[in-house]
């Protein structure tokens, strides 16, 4: 364990575990429910990237992918509509880049498919 991102007995469920720019990104329930947090392997280095949906409720971020020296993943905006964010791995650079369409079962973004 390197951190414990929420405090308590319950897990913090850290999932989607992706390298970008020397650290560790990773989503997991914490305060602010299921976020994006990164670690560079200590616990004074392990941080909630940003609180995308300020509250318990989480943005409940996935499907993180690296391209093009940014970060993106799919997250929730506060209501029921998942969005593309990315992020250079400042919380100041953050999306939402695009709204994510859904159909036959699929997520479309822009167009084209996550």
């Amino acid at each position: 364990q390197v951190a414990d991102v929420n405090p308590g007995a319950a897990s913090s469920n850290p999932a989607d575990l992706t390298i970008f720019g020397g650290r560790l990104y990773f989503t997991a329930d914490g305060p602010s429910g299921r976020e994006l947090y990164s670690t560079d392997g200590t616990t004074a280095n392990t941080v909630l990237v940003h609180d995308l949906v300020p509250g318990a409720g989480g943005a409940h971020p996935g499907a993180l992918a690296v391209f093009g020296g940014r970060l993106f993943f799919l997250g929730l905006d506060g209501s029921s509509d998942r969005w593309l964010y990315s992020t250079d791995g400042t919380a100041a650079a953050r999306g939402p880049a695009a709204p994510a369409r859904h159909g036959e079962g699929r997520g479309g973004v822009g167009g084209g498919w996550v």
